[in-house]
């Protein structure tokens, strides 16, 4: 990497391996952005040519991030600075590069500041859970739950699960967090179990972190055991990114847990990398409709006809449908036309906390709009 740089910078230029797989390029007599742009492409297009050890061919890829003079007065800020730039780079999806602005600052203050509360989050109470109800379309009664995960920062306000979920992942909380989730969901239940239908199920999300830990679900099926409560009170909603990279671990993590009976849903299908082999090579029960198909239903025609493949090919496979994100009477008549089992969405309920769930089950309010 290093000869690399060295072939796709000036003479002048100070080329340094800053740690890791980190280098820092120092451009001295820059007259205007378009030079520093002009050899950013340069460094940039150094990697495109495959790299040989032995007898391997690599393909590396750069993410840079740059700073003007004026981006800090000294060194330590100038690199602090720099460095936020590129994972603005990194996160925009590699092999790129973005120049340092102002609003990065605010944006890695806030998330640092997040980070720091994050970590006491679940010691000082902070996280609760929260319950929307996933209806029958042809019975229109309350069936099932998603379980959500809320955090109010006393500090922060309430701060969103897009932000601090991600988070959690990066700083390896997940599965801390995770399994808070499924402990608290199944003690819920226990103290509703009186009171909701025979067949009545706990959908709760699922990182792909958690199925990479060894024990889980062993840890689950020990839990349940230990609640003396059957695998069918759970479904657990997992995204297809889990199933990409095709883990021996996760596989066998899978198995374990659908041959206790647990039910396995696939979440925001058709928005990643969708394939019917995962259907076919997983015991998945559910098949989630992503809201954005729902919310383009009545407009957009290609919308529609991708429910109703997405709808004939899973009761072509024995699974069941939930339609995410169902906002409209119109939305959910459409849905009920082409087949839907069960929907989800703001015309049913938002999510609620736990003293709210209960009189949605049992009042009308759980099938008309919220």
């Amino acid at each position: 990497m290093a000869e690399l740089l060295k072939e796709a910078v000036r003479s002048e230029d100070i080329i340094a391996r800053f740690g890791g797989d980190e280098f820092l390029l120092i451009m001295d007599d820059i007259e205007d952005i378009a030079v520093a742009e002009r050899i950013i492409e340069k460094v940039l297009r150094a990697f495109n040519a495959p790299v040989y050890i032995e007898e391997h061919e690599l393909f590396v890829t750069a993410s840079l991030g740059a700073v003007y003079p004026q981006d800090g007065d000294n060194a330590e800020t100038l690199l602090r600075n720099a460095d936020a730039a590129m994972y603005i780079a990194k996160s925009r999806g590699r092999n790129d590069y973005h120049f340092f602005t102002p609003e990065m600052n605010q944006h890695a203050q806030q998330q640092m500041l997040m980070e720091t509360h994050l970590q006491r989050a679940l010691e000082f109470e902070e996280m609760s859970l929260h319950f929307q109800p996933i209806t029958c379309s042809r019975r229109n009664e309350v069936v099932a739950c998603e379980v959500l995960l809320r955090w109010h920062s006393p500090v922060l306000s309430n701060v969103s699960p897009d932000d601090f979920i991600p988070l959690a992942e990066d700083l390896g909380l997940i599965n801390e967090l995770g399994e808070w989730v499924i402990e608290r969901a199944l003690e819920q239940y226990l103290l509703w179990r009186s009171s909701l239908p025979d067949d009545f199920r706990m959908c709760i999300n699922v990182s792909p972190k958690q199925f990479q830990k060894n024990g889980f679900a062993d840890w689950l099926l020990a839990l349940l055991e230990q609640h003396q409560l059957s695998p069918q009170v759970l479904e657990l909603e997992i995204t297809e990114g889990l199933l990409l990279n095709r883990w021996s671990e996760v596989d066998e993590q899978i198995q374990k847990i659908t041959g206790a009976g647990i039910r396995l849903s696939i979440d925001d299908f058709g928005t990643g990398f969708a394939s019917i082999s995962y259907l076919r090579r997983y015991s998945f029960n559910t098949l989630k409709i992503d809201k954005s198909f729902v919310a383009a239903s009545l407009t957009d025609s290609a919308d529609a006809a991708l429910i109703r493949s997405v709808i004939a090919l899973a009761q072509g496979m024995g699974l069941t449908t939930v339609a995410e994100g169902v906002e409209t009477p119109e939305q959910a008549e459409l849905l009920q036309q082409l087949g839907c089992d069960r929907m989800q969405g703001f015309l049913y309920s938002k999510p609620v906390s736990q003293d709210h769930f209960m009189h949605l089950v049992h009042s009308s309010e759980s099938v008309q709009p919220a």
